[in-house]
C-alpha cells in the first residue's frame, strides 16, 4: 500500500467576494456581532446578523465638543440592560476602568426599600432617605468600608482618607476642564463654610492635574475646602469613577453610604435638609 493520502482542506466557494468567502467559514460567535458603516458623523451601529440595529450610540470627537452627560447617557442604557440603574446624570467621562473588578451594584434608595419591601425582605433605611430620592442619589444596599487612601493635597501636604474618620465627609472627584464640575463647586464651597462646624468635611480630588493648574483654579473660584491630587488616577479608578463630576458620602464610620453622579445644587433646600438628619444636632 502507497502512502496515506493527505486530506484537503475544504476550498473556498468560488464567485464569492473576499469579505463572505472568509465570514463563510469564520466561527459563528466571530461574525455574530459586526460593525456597520457609520450613517454620519459620529454614530456607531452595532447589530446582529440578520436583525435591526440594537442601538445608535453618538460619540464627539472631543470634551469641547461634548454635551454635558453624554458619556452618562450611554452608561445609563449600559446599565439597564444589565439590570442596574445608573440613574441621570451631568458630566463627562473619563479614562475607561475596563481592568478593574465590575462595580458593586447600586439603586435608588426608593427602589431599594420597594424590591425588599416587595420580596419581604429587611430593607436598609437611610437617614434622610425622602431627601435622597430627591436629589437622585444612587444609595448602596449595604454600606461598604470606604477604600482608604494616600494623597497629596494642592500644597503639597500627605494627606489619607483615615484622617478624617469621625466626621462626615462628602468625597468630590472633579477636573479644572469638566464645566459641570465647576458649576457645583461654590455651592460645595457654601456647603463647607456653613457646616464644617457641625461635623461635615468637604474633600476634593482633582483628576490628573498638576498642582499648580489645581491651585490657579480654586484660587480663582475662591474655593477653600481641601483638595487632593489624583495624579495617576490610582484613587479614581479605586473609586469606579467613570464620569466627572461624582460626589460620595463617607459616614463617620468610614463607610460608603451613597454615590451622586453629575453636579447637583449641593445647598439647595434637599441637600441641606439631608445634611441637617444626618448631622444631627451636632
Amino acid at each position: 500500500m502507497g502512502p496515506p493520502r493527505r486530506r484537503c482542506r475544504r476550498p473556498l466557494p468560488r464567485g464569492l467576494p473576499g469579505e463572505r468567502r472568509q465570514r463563510a467559514f469564520a466561527p459563528s460567535h466571530r461574525r455574530r456581532w459586526r460593525l456597520r458603516q457609520r450613517p454620519g458623523e459620529g454614530q456607531l451601529l452595532l447589530r446582529q446578523s440578520g436583525r435591526a440595529p440594537r442601538r445608535v450610540v453618538t460619540e464627539p470627537r472631543s470634551h469641547a465638543d461634548a454635551p454635558p452627560g453624554w458619556r452618562a447617557g450611554e452608561r445609563a442604557a449600559q446599565g439597564l440592560r444589565r439590570g442596574r440603574w445608573e440613574g441621570p446624570s451631568r458630566g463627562y467621562g473619563v479614562d475607561s476602568q475596563a481592568h478593574l473588578p465590575r462595580a458593586v451594584r447600586i439603586r435608588p434608595a426608593g427602589v431599594a426599600v420597594a424590591v425588599a419591601a416587595t420580596l419581604g425582605l429587611a430593607a436598609p433605611v437611610h437617614a434622610g432617605s425622602e431627601r435622597l430620592d430627591a436629589l437622585m442619589v444612587q444609595t448602596l444596599p449595604t454600606p461598604i468600608p470606604a477604600p482608604g487612601f494616600r494623597l497629596t493635597d494642592a500644597d503639597g501636604a500627605p494627606r489619607t482618607l483615615e484622617s478624617f474618620r469621625g466626621s462626615v465627609v462628602l468625597l468630590n472627584f472633579w477636573a479644572t476642564w469638566c464645566i459641570p464640575c465647576r458649576d457645583e463647586m461654590p455651592a460645595m464651597e457654601r456647603l463647607h463654610r456653613a457646616y464644617r462646624e457641625r461635623g461635615l468635611t468637604v474633600l476634593g480630588v482633582n483628576f490628573k492635574e498638576s498642582a499648580r493648574e489645581v491651585r490657579a483654579f480654586l484660587e480663582k473660584l475662591g474655593v477653600s475646602f481641601g483638595t487632593m491630587l489624583d495624579m495617576d488616577g490610582a484613587v479614581s479608578g479605586m473609586y469606579r469613577v467613570r464620569g466627572l463630576p461624582v460626589t460620595f458620602l463617607v459616614d463617620r464610620e468610614g463607610r460608603l453610604l451613597w454615590k451622586a453622579i453629575g453636579a447637583r445644587e449641593w445647598d439647595g433646600p434637599d441637600g441641606r435638609a439631608y445634611l441637617d438628619t444626618v448631622l444631627g444636632g451636632r
